[in-house]
């Protein structure tokens, strides 16, 4: 609730037009407040062709919203639509979101470290789970505050979980009657995984290390933590099973 009052007086502070996701007014009669008439919801964004591979990544659920905001305030700008969508083609998404790190026996790997909150990880786990299952969700870090309750669709998503870090104690403790692996140790991580490819070649499974929280138990920061699943965890798993399949 104060998280919410924090973004509506920055919405009332605003002197030209704002522009919020479809969910805010939902959000804003929940918490009985009026927001202010210069707010625009986004209109589609039909024109970004969904069988265009230049724009994969950016069909994302939520990828797809942030986009509408963005082309909302480009056109308000007077931009017209073929230099947005030019733009798309050719915009780079940051490192460390929703990717494929590695595929082992048809098992994919994906690395989205930079996901520190419940929506990150349920959107990530929706989107995998929607061309890839059964999928193990891979939950790590250190809490911002607050209860755990939103993160409870996706636990209902992921056929299996690991969860390891400083959340473990108070995962553990919310949710008590979810079979969860809790790890002692990040090391143990590798293990785990190799388990549930070996349990799952040829399926169509994935591994999604979507944390949900802070990097601050373990690491300084969200691009450590990536650089750590990629080349420590996803890369030494690959390695692996090239040396089997040499053998």
């Amino acid at each position: 609730e104060e998280y919410w009052h924090a973004k509506f007086r920055l919405l009332n502070r605003c002197r030209k037009e704002s522009y919020i996701g479809r969910d805010i007014p939902k959000w804003a009669k929940f918490f009985c407040s009026t927001l202010p008439s210069s707010c625009h919801i986004p209109g589609d964004i039909s024109f970004i062709h969904s069988d265009d591979d230049a724009y994969r990544h950016l069909q994302m659920q939520h990828q797809r919203e942030n986009c509408a905001l963005v082309v909302e305030l480009l056109r308000h700008m007077a931009f017209d639509r073929g230099e947005i969508a030019k733009a798309m083609r050719y915009f780079t998404p940051p490192p460390y979101r929703l990717s494929i790190c590695a595929t082992i026996d048809g098992v994919t790997i994906w690395e989205d470290s930079k996901a520190t909150t419940a929506a990150a990880s349920i959107a990530a786990l929706r989107h995998v789970m929607a061309i890839a299952s059964p999928c193990l969700w891979i939950v790590c870090g250190r809490q911002k505050g607050g209860n755990l309750e939103p993160f409870r669709p996706a636990i209902a998503l992921a056929s299996e979980i690991i969860c390891f870090g400083d959340v473990s104690a108070a995962f553990r403790s919310e949710f008590p009657n979810v079979g969860v692996h809790y790890l002692s140790h990040k090391e143990l991580l590798l293990g785990y995984m190799q388990n549930f490819i070996n349990r799952h070649r040829g399926q169509r499974a994935a591994i999604v290390f979507s944390p949900g929280f802070t990097s601050f138990d373990f690491f300084e920061n969200y691009e450590m933590r990536g650089n750590w699943f990629r080349k420590e965890v996803a890369h030494l798993i690959r390695a692996k099973h090239l040396e089997a399949a040499v053998k």
